[in-house]
């Protein structure tokens, strides 16, 4: 996820992310996140297409981050209907929100 100088919008709703969480799936070229803060992304009230900007702490005051696209999928094990989340290209961001 290169460095962008331009901050997101601000109309996008901001998630935390845990970066660490890509490709839980299991599936072939999975990049999608799958630990996010679910309760803040249900107060936007989600939909298959919507764009945010999620977010991990970095260093200091600094996240990184990226615009992301919510997709909903079958769990593979409870067959629930869940939320996943995958980051837009070219669209990575390190440093302050405001």
């Amino acid at each position: 996820m290169p460095a962008k100088r331009k901050l997101p919008a601000r109309s996008l709703p901001r998630i935390l992310c845990d970066f660490n969480s890509v490709g839980w799936s299991g599936e072939d070229g999975d990049d999608c996140f799958y630990s996010f803060d679910e309760k803040a992304l249900a107060r936007h009230r989600p939909r298959a297409g919507m764009r945010i900007f999620i977010y991990e702490p970095s260093r200091e005051n600094l996240v990184m981050g990226c615009e992301a696209e919510v997709e909903q999928y079958c769990h593979p094990i409870t067959d629930e209907k869940r939320w996943r989340l995958r980051a837009v290209p070219d669209t990575g961001y390190l440093g302050e929100l405001d």
